[in-house]
C-alpha cells in the first residue's frame, strides 16, 4: 500500500510542477444504412493537469514507480502521464481520439498504457 501512496506522491508532484491542460476529443462517426448519408458527432472533455513527458523526464518517472520497460517512440510521437483521479466519471480514453493541448496542437493517441494510477498515453501529432 505505501508503494501505491508513494506513486500517487510522485504523480502529483509532476502535476503541479509540468502539468497543463489536455482535452480529449471523441469522433463519433454514424452512416445512416437507408441513405449512406454520414453524421459526425464530436464529445470532448478536459484533463485538467496532463504532464507532457520529455525523455529526462520519462526516464525518471519510469525508473520511479519500477517500470522497467521503455518503448521506443517514433519520430514525431510524444508521451502524456494522466492522473486516473483527473478522468471525467463514465468517460473512456480510446485509440484514435484526439488530444488537445493549450496552445492549439492536435494529436491523435496512437498508444495507451493503462496502470492501476495513471495512463500513459502515446500521442503523434
Amino acid at each position: 500500500m505505501s508503494d501505491l501512496i508513494f506513486i500517487k506522491d510522485v504523480i502529483y508532484g509532476l502535476k503541479q510542477e509540468y502539468g497543463e491542460l489536455l482535452e480529449i476529443r471523441k469522433e463519433n462517426r454514424f452512416i445512416n444504412t437507408d441513405t449512406g448519408a454520414s453524421t459526425t458527432n464530436y464529445e470532448k472533455f478536459d484533463i485538467p493537469l496532463a504532464v507532457p513527458l520529455p525523455l529526462n523526464l520519462r526516464a525518471a518517472f519510469m525508473k520511479t514507480v519500477g517500470i522497467n520497460r521503455m518503448a521506443y517512440l517514433e519520430p514525431g510521437q510524444r508521451e502524456i502521464l494522466i492522473d486516473k483521479d483527473d478522468i471525467p466519471i463514465g468517460m473512456l480514453i480510446e485509440i484514435h481520439d484526439r488530444a488537445v493541448f493549450t496552445s492549439g496542437r492536435i494529436a491523435e493517441i496512437v498508444k495507451i498504457d493503462d496502470y492501476e494510477f495513471a495512463m500513459i498515453l502515446i500521442i503523434k501529432s
